[in-house]
């Protein structure tokens, strides 16, 4: 269910695996032996990739509610045609995946740092 479902999110958001593998500091090698299920990320590599697709690792690895209802569903994929990630420059879907790979708290003093910057930047 993994292989699919990582190979699913990142056609969703038209990354190409060097792409990721970039962003999460892996060869592309290691990033395609996670989509054809010749190994397993690590639980790290997993949160990172939940987080850059803004989703969750249960969504990821497939599991299902108490109801059996399958977590994984196309509601929780990342919306492109919402956010138009896909027209964005590589740089800006980088930075935007970096970006979801960090805690909130952590998110909370880079916003910090960049409206900063930016209330500087008008003086």
């Amino acid at each position: 269910m993994l292989p699919l479902t990582l190979r699913k999110y990142r056609e969703k958001m038209e990354l190409t695996q060097k792409q990721l593998a970039e962003v999460l500091n892996i060869d592309r090698s290691t990033y395609s032996y996670y989509e054809t299920g010749k190994s397993v990320p690590p639980v790290e590599t997993l949160i990172k990739l939940a987080r850059i697709f803004n989703t969750t690792v249960d969504n990821l690895l497939g599991y299902e509610h108490e109801d059996g209802e399958s977590v994984n569903d196309d509601t929780t994929v990342y919306n492109k045609s919402r956010e138009n990630f896909a027209l964005l420059s590589e740089e800006e879907q980088s930075i935007i995946m970096k970006y979801r790979q960090l805690s909130p708290e952590e998110q909370a003093k880079l916003n910090k740092i960049i409206n900063s910057s930016i209330d500087n930047g008008k003086k």
